[in-house]
């Protein structure tokens, strides 16, 4: 009930302001419901709750909502509904709470991507159910408590790194907090177990980190800003690199397919 309850409210409010094909991005309306640093520093503090249920573009719906469905509709059926709904806006919390306080203090001191972002303002849940359903793999058995855990870390890193957008800071931090809170719903401490690993494992492993690298060489090329660490070229040598390749980076997808293809032979 609480996922179908948060779908519904998430899909009227889309409909009712026109934010499901109008975007809220460039509005009035961006100011009084969007959080981040800027909106805490003007006293717009209602947002970082008001900022939950839009987002700011039409597109964005699309993730958010199937993306809630799907980890909030686990998290439901593990956990029950009031743990869900509690860690939903937990999670959600110190994702934008945690990311305002790294950018006040990283922000505007010579690291042009934290100063970048922090003069930008975010919305939507995906924080939320992230963090969310990394405190709910702590209710499935081995291996795919693991596996579940690899792929939303994996996941958060690499687009941290590489993309490194607002939302992609907040979903680190939530992830991080999910992971640290779930053995504490078991009623037990968290703690870091490494166990021996089989020769499958390093075949898994090893299999995962080809995929990252495939992706990773695809999401340098067409991502919109460049994270903390990534190396990529120059708007300007980007657009003269485009035209070119008449806009279809042939190297890169090649070194993309070599990649899945080398992950593929060491899965079999």
């Amino acid at each position: 009930p609480f996922t179908v309850g948060v779908f519904s409210v998430i899909g009227s409010l889309a409909v009712a302001f026109q934010t499901l094909w109008a975007p809220l991005a460039g509005r009035p309306l961006q100011d009084q419901v969007a959080y981040g640093l800027p909106a805490l520093e003007a006293g717009r503090w209602w947002t970082i709750l008001t900022g939950a249920v839009f987002a700011l573009y039409p597109a964005q719906y699309i993730p958010i909502l199937l993306g809630f469905l799907i980890f909030g509709g686990f998290t439901e059926w593990r956990l029950g509904t009031p743990r869900t709904a509690a860690l939903v806006v937990a999670c959600h919390l110190v994702g934008v709470g945690a990311t305002v306080a790294f950018l006040q203090l990283t922000g505007e001191h010579g690291w042009d991507w934290a100063t970048e972002l922090s003069r930008l303002t975010d919305a939507g849940l995906s924080a939320g159910f992230l963090g969310t359903a990394a405190a709910a793999s702590v209710t499935l058995r081995p291996p795919w408590r693991g596996r579940l855990r690899v792929a939303l870390a994996g996941y958060v890193l690499v687009s941290v790194l590489y993309v490194g957008s607002l939302s992609d800071v907040e979903h680190t931090f939530a992830v991080a907090f999910g992971l640290m809170v779930g053995p504490l719903l078991m009623g037990r401490r968290p703690r870091l177990q490494i166990r021996g690993l089989t020769r499958r494992d390093y075949r898994l492993l090893a299999t995962g980190f080809l995929l990252l690298s495939g992706l990773v060489a695809v999401i340098a090329w067409f991502a919109p800003v460049s994270g903390p660490l990534a190396s990529t070229l120059s708007p300007q040598m980007r657009a003269e690199s485009i035209r070119a390749t008449r806009g279809f980076p042939i190297g890169v997808i090649g070194q993309a397919l070599i990649f899945f293809w080398l992950a593929r032979s060491i899965y079999k």
